[in-house]
């Protein structure tokens, strides 16, 4: 400890010296340096005047916040307390890559560390390097030991990374003997943070026949997964490398959870790419089961995504359907937050008849102005002057054109105002 404070003391004798000057930009520069001098959370106290020189008046310096005062003000430089603090380097990962930069060392000498060099920032990006751009043999180096020691690296932060790396740059037979090392822990792998990438890297790259494999260790959690951060995303792995016949069990595993699944926020994107990648007659329950609650999915943070993507994807007859269901409850689902995207996605895509009709029901006078000033219907107003036939956009401005001014003095009506304007100027 005695020798840290005697070089304080030279850092503070230094700071004396040079301070003599009126300049606070400086002085908070030079305390910088003493703060990173300074020991485990005690104060170094110091005394400086108002013309800047260090005298009697204290201020203190802390390791979370510099603190100076003096006879007219006082002031601090709080630092930040929302970075993320830095991962600390491997120093013998750093001593031995300094080595590899000057040619004293060459990857065959550090054999046994290529798993500490895979769990360590640089020493990963150095043998990513390697596996991209480096030698066939300096390839089989790594592909070895990675071989054996797979597991060791796949749950890391850094040594994931490595694993992939490994994946897309040696042979499709070694790619296969790499991805059987992770098979008996797929689930834990699947609902590791680090972990899915790999597995999904893995389905990816391993061909139907280990994707198989995959897949068939995830049958017991399937539904599980979907509503999970980092697992959903394997399961979209499985469903887009895999083919709807070898995979048509992740569809039976949603059997009787589907309203369920739409209303979770991972869910309801795994439920539309179940819809989008699996045939009609596979979707069959699960589109009975969507049909039979879809009038409250629209109302739904979440649900509404789902309802949408149907309208956008599925077939004429769902289509239909959910045209059907909205149609019965029109006025009240377009002053909704949610259900008012799904109502201007149908204005937008339903065939001609059917949008006039919702057009016809909307134009209710007392509605029409109602939805105007709302902050959801208005922009489904918005969207039947861009769709609607010539007359009945004329009956809608007809309308509202005695409220255009009204309208414009709502923070969420200018938009609609100003297009009414545009309309009735042309």
């Amino acid at each position: 400890m005695r020798h840290i404070q005697e070089g304080i003391d030279i850092e503070v004798k230094k700071l004396v010296e040079n301070l003599n000057k009126e300049d606070d930009t400086y002085l908070m520069r030079s305390l910088d340096i003493i703060e990173k001098r300074n020991l485990q959370g005690d104060a170094v106290k110091y005394q400086t005047s108002t013309s800047g020189n260090i005298t009697n008046l204290p201020f203190i310096i802390y390791p979370s916040q510099q603190v100076i005062e003096n006879s007219s003000a006082t002031f601090s430089v709080p630092t930040s307390t929302n970075a993320k603090p830095s991962i600390p380097l491997d120093p013998i990962v750093q001593s031995r890559l300094r080595e590899l930069e000057n040619n004293l060392i060459t990857l065959e000498n550090i054999t046994d560390d290529i798993v500490r060099f895979s769990k360590d920032k640089n020493g990963a990006k150095f043998l990513q390097n390697k596996l991209q751009y480096g030698t066939p043999q300096e390839k089989k180096i790594i592909f070895e030991v990675v071989e054996v020691q797979a597991m060791a690296i796949v749950y890391d932060r850094f040594g994931n990374y490595v694993f992939q790396k490994l994946l897309e740059n040696v042979s499709s037979q070694e790619c296969k003997k790499l991805i059987s090392k992770l098979l008996g822990n797929v689930v834990s792998l699947a609902f590791d943070k680090f972990g899915c990438r790999v597995l999904q890297k893995a389905l990816e790259l391993g061909g139907l026949e280990m994707n198989i494999m995959i897949a068939n260790e995830l049958k017991d959690c399937i539904y599980e997964s979907a509503k999970h951060k980092e697992a959903k995303y394997v399961i979209q792995a499985i469903i887009q490398f895999t083919n709807p016949e070898t995979s048509e069990f992740v569809v039976n595993s949603f059997n009787g959870h589907i309203k369920e699944l739409c209303v979770n926020p991972d869910g309801c994107r795994m439920v539309q790419w179940l819809f989008e990648h699996y045939t009609a007659e596979q979707n069959a329950i699960l589109l009975q089961e969507f049909h039979a609650c879809s009038a409250t999915l629209m109302q739904d943070e979440f649900g509404n995504y789902v309802v949408q993507h149907v309208m956008e994807k599925g077939s004429t007859e769902d289509k239909l359907k959910i045209l059907h269901d909205i149609k019965n409850h029109l006025i009240p689902l377009s002053l909704q937050k949610y259900s008012s995207n799904v109502v201007e996605k149908c204005l937008k895509l339903a065939p001609a008849s059917i949008r006039r009709d919702f057009i016809q029901i909307l134009c209710d006078k007392e509605f029409l102005i109602k939805m105007a000033k709302s902050i959801f219907g208005n922009y489904i107003v918005k969207t039947m002057l861009e769709v609607a036939d010539d007359d009945q956009k004329e009956i809608v401005l007809n309308m509202l054109q005695p409220y255009i001014s009204e309208i414009r003095k709502l923070s969420h009506g200018k938009a609609l105002a100003g297009k009414m304007i545009s309309l009735l100027q042309h």
